[in-house]
């Protein structure tokens, strides 16, 4: 399975092989992972793992727009 992961996750999963991605797919791994958060902020069976998804949402986001050098003040697109 493919998966777009933080820094330091592999330290963690010694067991799974890991590559950084080329510059060309960044921007469509980052826009899977936002999909794939919202589907498990979807999925969240209570309150406290709706929390922990919406802050992997969260950190998704920012990391998209640092990647595109978007800012990161929302009133700006209002």
């Amino acid at each position: 399975m493919t998966k777009l992961v933080r820094d330091k996750i592999p330290e963690f999963a010694t067991y799974a092989s890991y590559r950084q991605l080329k510059p060309e797919e960044r921007e469509d791994a980052l826009k899977n992972k936002i999909v794939e958060e919202a589907n498990e902020v979807k999925a969240a069976p209570d309150d406290q793992n709706l929390l922990e998804e919406l802050a992997d949402v969260y950190t998704v986001l920012e990391t998209f727009l640092d990647f595109k050098n978007i800012s990161k003040d929302i009133r700006a697109y209002i």
